[in-house]
């Protein structure tokens, strides 16, 4: 009996000397997962929170941190200013080792259109911009068998690209042919006036549709002359409407009317919506202004037109005004 009792003794302290075992097993486990974690943690940084910062003082603030900025890519953002950090990879608070690389994506600001500017005067060029919030870049000279002197061949970007405001756009101004030019027409050939007087339009596509404005161009002079061109710039009550180059080569038979047709290319993405709502109207007026080609006693010259007038072409284009996706104000 007494050999049964010291056995079940010796079998429990035995159950309690396991326990204890296993209590410090457990503790000295914890003890060594702490110390692996804190070593994992040596050497690495946290990531800072980079977004809504300039491009420049994010790469700053990442290098205090030992880190590495890399700007993936530019996304359009209308209410975000050019260079600043849309968002990043990886997450504000997460470790990285030293010298490891943080991903932004930047924002591009609102775009805005490069003008036609082809045709135009170098002052009235620099005043396109303005107007779209852009900036004179470098201007370069070259010749030009076809752009008078003095005149804008093209521009860098070309027409039309989207680019951040306040961008600067390049020119390109014509020296005029290598050849000698003609002199400009007499100041005694008496210029051509020019009335509105029809207009037409042609079946739209995707893109926009075009106009066919005629003009009634009386030549008050005994001797002929040509109309070889325009660039023109069409506008509805100050709000832009198209504009581009026309080459035509109208004759001005001497005291004689002559019937003249530009066609005006309109982009659905280049109408201002206060310009749908004008035309939606009913009757608006509009002003076509720019530069036109006349040759005449042996002479050329760019001469500035300035056409006013009024007209109704909410019925003309009403077809087509569903299809019309105007870009944004400012735009």
């Amino acid at each position: 009996m007494k050999t049964t009792m010291m056995e079940k003794t010796q079998r429990k302290n035995k159950t309690i000397l396991n326990y204890i075992l296993i209590l410090i097993f457990l503790f000295v486990l914890a003890i060594i997962l702490f110390l692996i974690m804190k070593m994992g943690k040596i050497g690495k940084v946290e990531v800072p929170n980079l977004i809504g910062q300039d491009i420049k003082m994010a790469t700053q603030t990442a290098a205090n941190k030992q880190l590495v900025l890399l700007e993936q890519a530019r996304l359009n953002n209308d209410t975000v200013p050019v260079g600043v950090i849309l968002s990043q990879s990886p997450k504000k608070g997460m470790l990285l080792k030293k010298n490891d690389t943080i991903y932004v994506i930047v924002s591009k600001g609102r775009l805005t259109n490069v003008p036609r500017l082809i045709g135009f005067k170098k002052e009235d060029a620099i005043a396109e911009l303005q107007k779209a919030e852009l900036r004179l870049g470098r201007i370069t000279n070259i010749y030009s068998e076809t752009i008078p002197r003095g005149r804008i061949i093209t521009t860098n970007p070309l027409p039309d690209y989207e680019i951040e405001k306040g961008s600067p756009v390049d020119l390109v101004i014509s020296l005029g042919p290598r050849s000698v030019a003609p002199p400009p027409v007499p100041a005694s050939f008496v210029r051509p006036t020019f009335q509105f007087q029809s207009l037409k339009v042609k079946d739209p596509d995707r893109k926009g549709f075009n106009l066919t404005a005629g003009f009634l161009v009386n030549n008050p002079n005994s001797v002929s002359g040509k109309i070889k061109g325009f660039y023109y710039k069409l506008e509805v009550e100050g709000e832009y409407l198209g504009s581009g180059t026309y080459y035509c080569n109208y004759p001005l038979n001497p005291k004689e009317n002559t019937t003249v047709l530009i066609n005006v290319n309109i982009r659905y993405d280049r109408i201002a919506k206060t310009a749908i709502n004008l035309i939606q109207k009913g009757e608006v007026s509009y002003e076509v202004r720019g530069y036109y080609i006349l040759e005449a006693e042996g002479g050329r010259s760019i001469e500035p037109i300035l056409i006013k007038g009024n007209f109704n072409i909410a019925e003309k284009i009403k077809p087509f005004l569903k299809s019309i996706v105007p870009r944004e104000e400012g735009g």
